[in-house]
């Protein structure tokens, strides 16, 4: 079994066990179960995009080591009681230290759907994008100012119609999911990691 495989499987068990469905209400906003949940649903949307570009779930490992992803300020929206269906708020905090990249030339118009040759090129746009300041050095390198980054987002959770599992749906993320995944691309550029 591919350690892919394993993870899923390992979150699918973590899922089940964390949100039991069985008719129950979905959890507060705010509960440990939910925000757990959320998370989960984060880091497989970041694991599947870093697939989808032909790396492995190391880089992944390794890039969700450099930075840390908190949800907080989290609100209670509304709640569908015939529908057992949740709507919450909450802010998804980033904190990415200090980071310096050679740039390889590694070319990366093999794998995913980029326009750009170099790893760096597209984890210098996706930084830019979430306002992160970068820098680039007369060899080419990449430097990233740490700070933190937030996201505002909005999630909700319900049963299964069969009242087995709950379901979480999230908005407000992609930018930061895509810098994540730009990241673990680059990671075997890095060449320093700061302390924020």
């Amino acid at each position: 079994m591919s350690n892919i495989f394993k993870v899923g499987a390992y979150i699918i068990v973590a899922c089940l066990s964390i949100l039991p469905g069985c008719g129950n209400e979905p959890p507060e906003c705010g509960a440990p179960a939910m925000v757990d949940k959320v998370k989960i649903e984060i880091f497989k949307t970041i694991f599947m995009g870093i697939l989808k570009n032909g790396f492995n779930e190391d880089v992944g490992n390794k890039a969700l080591k450099i930075v840390q992803l908190n949800i907080t300020t989290i609100t209670a929206e509304g709640y569908e009681k015939e529908a057992k269906r949740r709507t919450c708020a909450g802010k998804l905090i980033v904190k990415v230290p200090d980071l310096s990249f050679s740039d390889s030339g590694a070319d990366v118009s093999k794998t995913g759907n980029h326009p750009y040759e170099s790893r760096i090129d597209i984890l210098e746009i996706y930084s830019k994008t979430l306002g992160l300041r970068t820098t680039r050095d007369a060899k080419g390198g990449l430097g990233i100012r740490g700070e933190n980054v937030e996201a505002a987002l909005t999630f909700n959770c319900q049963n299964t119609a069969d009242n087995k599992e709950q379901l979480v749906t999230i908005n407000g993320y992609k930018e930061i999911s895509d810098f994540v995944v730009g990241l673990a691309m680059s990671t075997i550029d890095l060449v320093s990691t700061g302390t924020k």
